[in-house]
């Protein structure tokens, strides 16, 4: 008897056997044909399976699809999910960004025109005075001998103070100097 024969029960010792022909089979198929997979070739060789075993493993291999295709579609649906938020939130940063710029825009514009109402209530504030100040000079040329003076009436540009004549001469208010020309836009063209 030989040690494998002690150790086992004869029909563990067929099975054994049928194993090993099978084994040393399927090696030389695969060497004769390298193209072939051994582990179909074992799959082939496998002892058959009852008609319960069958359905059973066409059961268990549609609920392993079915659960890969609910796991996908769940990824699926998330991932959509996800960029349809990135895009919405995308989208939302894009139009208060815009808002911003259009307050921005409107504020500019607000202050530009308060700025230019500013200086036109100053320059008519100016000529106003001017006026005043030319009708109290006209009544002391009256009453004075000095009818050599220019006649001079006192403007505000940019917030300074200035003498201007009739010709548009533009005078430092404290030395009499003169400076520039009085421009159309109520700025002044320095010599």
């Amino acid at each position: 008897m030989s040690p494998l024969e002690l150790n086992m029960s004869y029909p563990k010792q067929i099975d054994s056997l049928i194993v090993a022909i099978r084994k040393s089979t399927i090696e030389d198929i695969c060497e004769l044909y390298p193209e072939l997979n051994k582990t179909e070739i074992l799959k082939k060789l496998a002892k058959p399976k009852t008609p319960e075993e069958v359905a059973e493993g066409e059961k268990k291999t549609l609920e392993k699809k079915k659960e890969k295709e609910e796991a996908a579609a769940k990824k699926k649906k998330e991932k959509e999910e996800a960029a349809a938020k990135k895009k919405q939130e995308k989208e939302e940063a894009a139009a208060k960004k815009k808002q911003e710029k259009e307050e921005a825009a409107a504020k500019k514009k607000q202050e530009k025109e308060d700025a230019k109402k500013a200086k036109k209530k100053e320059i008519n504030s100016s000529a106003i005075k001017s006026e005043i100040k030319k009708a109290a000079d006209d009544d002391s040329d009256d009453e004075s001998d000095n009818d050599d003076e220019p006649e001079a009436e006192k403007i505000t540009v940019d917030g300074v103070d200035y003498l201007k004549d009739s010709q548009g001469v533009i005078y430092d208010l404290s030395s009499n100097d003169p400076l520039g020309t009085l421009n159309h836009d109520m700025s002044i063209h320095f010599y």
